[in-house]
């Protein structure tokens, strides 16, 4: 599994891997605090949010990475770079994007595009992270 991009997309041995590990950080969170390390993840939102931001930033750290949050009006989407050239410059940049915005279809062309796991924070249609806390 690449991308997180749709609740839907996940099968059922998706969703216990993931349960799994989320059991075993709870119980040590600092288990792998060299997983991310000398990496970035791009944090993009344009529909912000404390929690998501916070737990984004902590998340990264906690496995050694550095968080680069970006809000919307930081890049050129729609003032002259496409999704695809977007997808392309932070994939050479990151090792991985976590976005919370409106529209699916734009999580769904990064995906497309990028070369990083993309993780949807929230479109308009889905919440995948949202899911696997209560699910």
């Amino acid at each position: 599994m690449k991308d997180l991009l749709r609740t839907e997309h996940l099968s059922r041995s998706d969703v216990d891997m993931i349960l799994a590990t989320a059991a075993d950080f709870a119980k040590d969170p600092f288990r792998s605090k060299q997983e991310l390390a000398n990496k970035t993840v791009a944090i993009y939102m344009t529909k912000p949010s404390t929690r998501t931001r916070l737990a984004s930033e902590t998340a990264t750290a906690h496995l050694g990475g550095t968080p680069i949050f970006i809000r919307g009006d930081e890049l050129q989407l729609g003032r002259g770079e496409t999704i695809a050239d977007t997808a392309r410059i932070i994939s050479g940049f990151c090792s991985a994007m976590i976005i919370r915005t409106f529209a699916q279809a734009d999580v769904d062309e990064l995906g497309k595009w990028a070369t990083i796991p993309i993780i949807n924070a929230l479109t308009d249609d889905d919440h995948p992270t949202n899911f696997l806390l209560i699910g």
